[in-house]
């Protein structure tokens, strides 16, 4: 019977691939605003993960409830490295964990290809929540595991979180310049 354990503590072992320490850019909340491609608020509809590549991504299905930057359908799908598929997990140090039910604003990246992704990893998702006064607030705990560097010092930062209210993004979101071909 022992044999047995051992095979499957090294099964386990060997399903397991686990990413170096990722190094992110610190980002500013104008950061966020300014480079995302899209600014949603949104609950989380389901997950599964997905091989693409080499890399091991979950992809969360999302109800958008609205749009504050961009253009998004009624149903988005959101990749975030790490996560299980075909057997294998994979961990990715700063990901994100969304929970199915939840509601988020999130900071939209979509790649040439087309696939859609939280910018700056957990900087770039804020937790929504209606404050007793009827207004939106979306809060981004601290204590990223990503080692975040600032790149006008060269410094490593902290994650110390962040909140706004929703309508500040939205303010902040109308006062860019438009580009060309872009939509708010």
């Amino acid at each position: 019977m022992r044999w047995y354990s051992a095979i499957f503590a090294i099964a386990v072992i060997l399903s397991t691939r686990s990413a170096p320490a990722s190094t992110v850019q610190l980002l500013s909340n104008d950061d966020l605003i300014a480079r995302s491609t899209s600014i949603v608020r949104g609950k989380i509809l389901s997950e599964s993960g997905t091989l693409r590549r080499s890399t091991i991504y979950t992809n969360y299905r999302l109800q958008v409830l609205e749009v504050m930057k961009g253009a998004a359908d009624a149903q988005i799908d959101v990749a975030v490295p790490g996560g299980v598929a075909q057997g294998i997990r994979e961990i990715v140090s700063g990901a994100p964990k969304l929970q199915t039910g939840t509601e988020y604003v999130l900071f939209l990246w979509t790649s040439p290809s087309g696939l859609t992704q939280i910018l700056g990893l957990s900087q770039g998702l804020f937790l929504s929540v209606q404050q007793t006064n009827g207004t939106m607030l979306a809060v981004r705990p601290g204590g990223s595991a990503a080692t975040l560097v600032d790149i006008k010092t060269g410094k490593t930062s902290s994650d110390s979180g962040s909140q706004m209210s929703v309508g500040d993004i939205r303010k902040l979101v109308n006062a860019l310049p438009a580009s060309p071909g872009a939509s708010k």
